[in-house]
Formats: C-alpha cells, sequence, structure tokens
C-alpha cells in the first residue's frame, strides 16, 4: 500500500497535465477566435497578439497571417502590424460554400523572432456552438479535494470530454493503515512464539 501511492499519485498527475498546452516560451506570438464552430457566410475574428522577452505586448510587429482551409488550399494569406497594444487583428468572411472541416490559422513574423502560433477552427453545420470551459470542485470524505474540468467542444460530430482525477488517499488514512499492519504482524509473531513453546514444553 505504501510503495503503491507514490507510483499511482505519479500516474495521476501525469494524466492530469497530459491534455495541458505547452507553456508559452517568450517572445511568442499568440493567436485566437472568437469561437471555434462556424458556419459557412460568417465571420471570424482573428486576434493576434506578439509578446516579447518579458511576456509583455511588442507594437509594431510586422505579422503574416495565413488561412488554410481542410482541402490544404491557402483561404488567406495577409500581412498585419501590431499596433501599440501589441495586438493585429483581422475578420475572415467565410464563404457562403466554405467546405465543412478544420482550418488552420497560422501567425509568423517577418523577422522570425517571435515564436510563431498557430491554431484551427471548425466550418459545420450540424455542430452546436462549443461552451466555454467550467471547473466544478468537490470534496470526498477521507480523500483529498477533487478538481474536474469539463469542457464540451463542438467538432464535426459533438462530443464531450470529461477530465476527472480519481480520489488520493492522503496521509491520514496511509499511517493509521500501515500501524494496524505493524500491529497485527506483532501480535502474529508473539501467538505463534507461544504455540512454539508450549510444543517443546
Amino acid at each position: 500500500m505504501i510503495k503503491a501511492a507514490p507510483a499511482l499519485i505519479a500516474a495521476l498527475a501525469l494524466l492530469a497535465t497530459a491534455g495541458a498546452q505547452t507553456p508559452l516560451t517568450p517572445p511568442a506570438l499568440v493567436a485566437t477566435t472568437d469561437r471555434q464552430v462556424y458556419r459557412q457566410g460568417e465571420n471570424v475574428h482573428i486576434t493576434v497578439e506578439a509578446l516579447d522577452d518579458e511576456m509583455k505586448p511588442e507594437p509594431n510587429v510586422r505579422i503574416i497571417l495565413s488561412v488554410t482551409d481542410p482541402r490544404q488550399e491557402a483561404l488567406l494569406d495577409i500581412g498585419l502590424r501590431t499596433d501599440l497594444n501589441g495586438t493585429a487583428t483581422y475578420t475572415l468572411e467565410l464563404p457562403a460554400n466554405a467546405p465543412e472541416g478544420e482550418y488552420v490559422v497560422e501567425a509568423y513574423d517577418e523577422r522570425n523572432i517571435h515564436r510563431p502560433a498557430a491554431i484551427y477552427f471548425i466550418v459545420c453545420t450540424t455542430c452546436k456552438r462549443a461552451e466555454a470551459a467550467r471547473t466544478i470542485t468537490r470534496e470526498t470524505t477521507a480523500t483529498e479535494t477533487l478538481t474536474t474540468t469539463v469542457t464540451t467542444t463542438a467538432t464535426a460530430r459533438t462530443t464531450q470530454t470529461t477530465t476527472i482525477t480519481e480520489p488520493v488517499l492522503t496521509n491520514n488514512i496511509l499511517l493509521p493503515a500501515t500501524l494496524a499492519v505493524i500491529t497485527a504482524i506483532f501480535v502474529f509473531q508473539i501467538y505463534a512464539a507461544r504455540r512454539l513453546f508450549k510444543q517443546e514444553a
């Protein structure tokens, strides 16, 4: 039980961080869209922010913004420049006959100083709108506090991904259990020694 606890905790830690995003390394570009799922003919509002070595917004950065559709055809390839707030924006109007599927948005600076950004959005006529992620925290008796993040992501087929951290026994449970096992072994050894002594007598 005692040896298995660290291994269990390590495994749960790996599972909890498996879906986490890679830490941002400055200087870098950060690209976002106002939604993740769109329909044909709608506008996609794209925002690109330039961050310097100190993770502060960097103005006057020349950015190349491109969008590729599911057929790997270029839908957009345009030059932008960040404003005084280190931000550049662009509104992409999707064609009325835009193919459904995943669109890739890429942003990089002309001088290749900032780490480029790459995100995606989906065009789907039957998908539901993506819901914002919500965090649920609950307490379980004799276990650690559990935090469950439930995120509903709209894709070509609407799916729901739930990440749950299983209860982990705390030291308050492990210590008494360990003492009980040691005591039981000690009592058993005394009982066995007495029986052996009686047989020899």
